[in-house]
């Protein structure tokens, strides 16, 4: 027998194991689901700001078409930097409201 996940189901299970660290903590569900927020924020952050390093890198475009994609990628990576900044105050936000102990502070930190 054998079996086949799509494109989009081999991709929910790579994302799935990616997060199996932040599932598997004791912290709350709404903790978990900002960290894999979080992470997911700064790995589009990381591809964006890697794309914009191969724009500039490029040679063969001319100068227009370079800063116009450079400049529509400048803002991807504004506003990804607005989310994550967003999602790690929610998140310190939710840490206090909760009054975690000092291991599961341990915990996030290690997680992030």
């Amino acid at each position: 027998m054998k079996v086949s996940l799509s494109v989009a189901g081999l991709a929910r299970s790579n994302e799935s194991e990616k997060n199996s660290d932040i599932g598997e903590s004791d912290l709350s569900a709404t903790i978990r689901q900002l960290l894999k927020l979080i992470r997911e924020l700064k790995a589009q952050l990381a591809e964006k700001m890697a794309e914009l390093q191969a724009l500039m890198a490029q040679q063969g475009l001319d100068a227009e078409t370079r800063q116009m994609r450079a400049q529509a990628l400048q803002t991807e990576v504004g506003s990804l930097s607005g989310a994550l900044s967003s999602a790690n105050a929610q998140l310190v936000k939710v840490i206090r409201e909760e009054g975690l102990s000092a291991e599961q502070s341990a915990s996030i930190a290690s997680l992030m």
